[in-house]
């Protein structure tokens, strides 16, 4: 039954990162025509990032036992999901915030994994 947890784990952290990116994505793509500003991109790739990272220390904290190994799996899930967008919504947003959720937001999530797996079991 321990594979339950691991499922549920990396389901909730996943849905915690997509809840949390709604917000930023809405705001990337309310003017598709526009180029986005550098405060724009930085401020939404740091939002993601900090939701993915939150997804990722609750995957890690409720799958129990081999907390980074978990934290890779969100990431990777996170990653796929980001490059698998386009063709489920094309031209629906920007791709560089596809690109973005790969190489910095999926990272934080790892990051945040490790920090769990750093401490102390209770």
């Amino acid at each position: 039954m321990e594979w339950i947890r691991s499922i549920v784990a990396v389901a909730l952290g996943f849905a915690l990162f997509v809840i949390g990116s709604f917000m930023p994505r809405a705001a990337a793509s309310e003017h598709p025509g526009a180029a986005p500003t550098v405060g724009l991109v930085a401020g939404v790739i740091a939002y993601g990032a900090v939701f993915a990272a939150l997804g990722g220390l609750a995957t890690a904290s409720l799958a129990g036992r081999r907390r980074l190994a978990h934290a890779v799996v969100l990431a990777a899930v996170i990653a796929v999901a980001a490059l698998a967008h386009p063709l489920f919504e094309p031209g629906a947003n920007p791709r560089w915030l596809d690109v973005a959720a790969a190489l910095t937001m999926a990272p934080a999530a790892i990051l945040a994994g490790w920090a769990r797996s750093k401490l102390p079991p209770r």
